[in-house]
């Protein structure tokens, strides 16, 4: 057997810090987006959110503190799970590393001072995702989930 064959890929290990936990939890709420978790209303209510942690843009609500913005992420990746089983058992594993770094650093990563951690990243992280939208459900409400 090829030693380059795809079965014997070490897995990447990538380090968690504050320049990439919150761009990495992104990344799986674009994964529960696109197998349909989320309505069009509460996506643009996470993508706000996206950009209030990333970019530091104004959010849509003027309630929405920087910890209310992670929650909706968090929340959001949830729903993904929940709703339309986005994740793998080893993406799923991973999220529960990421969201638990962002909320034992939350202070830290709003200021930009923190350590790494190490995380697996998953073989299947290019977001590829049929175009087949047979198997997508009608999306369940977050209204009582995300504050709009």
């Amino acid at each position: 057997m090829n030693n380059t064959d795809a079965s014997t890929k070490q897995p990447e290990i990538v380090k968690l810090d504050e320049s990439n936990a919150i761009s990495l939890l992104g990344h799986y709420v674009e994964r529960a987006q696109q197998v349909g978790s989320l309505d069009l209303n509460e996506a643009s209510i996470v993508k706000n959110s996206l950009d209030v942690c990333l970019r530091k843009t104004q959010p849509i609500n003027k309630n929405f503190t920087f910890e209310k913005c992670i929650d909706n992420l968090i929340k959001a990746v949830s729903k993904g799970q929940a709703k339309g089983g986005a994740y793998s058992l080893n993406d799923a594993h991973n999220i529960v590393q990421i969201i638990t770094f962002i909320q034992q650093n939350i202070q830290s990563l709003q200021n930009g001072e923190i350590e790494e951690v190490k995380v697996q990243s998953s073989s299947n992280t290019s977001g590829n995702f049929d175009n087949d939208l047979s198997e997508l459900s009608e999306p369940v409400p977050l209204t009582n989930v995300i504050d709009v």
